[in-house]
């Protein structure tokens, strides 16, 4: 399909040796049942061929950046929101995939209600076979407009699902200096005294490993959330600093995972079971992204 000259929504994926799971990300993006969107694949330094992956889709609303070194995730977001030509700002893992009407829905919420900063929904949750292991969703709906604080105020729902005007999100910026927890930090910058609401319904499949190597990965994530924290602290020393301790002590119980090898259930627990309805909608949409990944782009 030949890229739109002023697409609605520019979708943002940051990779690093992603090339085995970037064809599915992509075929749910060709699945969407809204077309006027852009990718901007950033390549973070990978040994892998992104490349071909790109070429092998042969969409012109797929785009590459090529970073000589690998930066990290707040870079990778920071050049990619610089290169963004749509009004709304999405986010897409490269391991992770979206449902076909994620961006229809969210955008009839952004265009019906201009006050909101950023919409959110809720996430199915797949381990490596994308099987479906439970959901994540948060309790607010769009008729439940939230306010942020106007200082520090940490957010009650994922970033990966969100979508956000791109004239926001480029007044707040990604602190390119973090390699993880960019999205933490952004959005507590963002959200500052703006609106935002989340829908109930599930868009956005999240692939969580339950391996050791995954849970050092968590590990190393709260010590990201803990650099973010310190920044917070001159502008709101007593939240932040409860928040931080909090944080500490999360880090603790998945190092005690870890050494003890029950970090699957550390992160299962997060999730609820899918009900039967919502099983329903993951087969749904798994069938439809699939079908697209089997198909040669038009």
């Amino acid at each position: 399909m030949s890229k739109p000259q002023n697409p609605l929504v520019s979708v943002v994926t940051p990779c690093f040796n992603a090339a085995a799971t970037l064809p599915r990300a992509l075929a749910s993006l060709r699945a969407q049942t809204e077309s006027s969107w852009e990718c901007i694949v950033v390549d973070d330094g990978s040994s892998d061929d992104l490349g071909a992956v790109i070429e092998a889709v042969a969409d012109a609303r797929v785009r590459l950046e090529r970073l000589a070194v690998n930066r990290g995730r707040g870079f990778a977001r920071q050049k990619a929101l610089e290169l963004a030509g749509g009004q709304f700002l999405c986010m897409l893992d490269a391991d992770d995939w979206y449902y076909p009407d994620k961006l229809e829905r969210q955008l009839a919420i952004m265009q019906a209600e201009p006050e909101l900063a950023l919409v959110s929904m809720g996430m199915a949750i797949v381990d490596e076979q994308n099987a479906l292991c439970g959901v994540r969703t948060w309790a607010c709906d769009v008729a439940l407009v939230k306010r942020h604080g106007a200082s520090f105020q940490t957010t009650g729902f994922a970033f990966a699902p969100s979508m956000i005007r791109t004239e926001l999100a480029r007044a707040t910026g990604f602190d390119a200096r973090l390699r993880r927890s960019e999205d933490w930090d952004f959005l507590m910058r963002l959200l500052a005294g703006r609106s935002y609401a989340v829908m109930p319904e599930i868009g956005y499949v999240y692939r969580e490993l339950y391996s050791a190597h995954a849970m050092r990965e968590a590990l190393d994530v709260f010590g990201h959330q803990r650099q973010v924290l310190l920044k917070s602290m001159a502008a709101a020393p007593a939240p932040a600093a409860a928040e931080y301790v909090k944080t500490y002590l999360k880090s603790a119980v998945y190092k005690a995972g870890l050494l003890t090898q029950t970090g699957r259930a550390l992160f299962t627990r997060r999730n609820t079971r899918a009900t039967p309805e919502q099983q329903a909608g993951f087969q749904r949409a798994r069938g439809r992204v699939e079908a697209c990944l089997a198909t040669p782009s038009p």
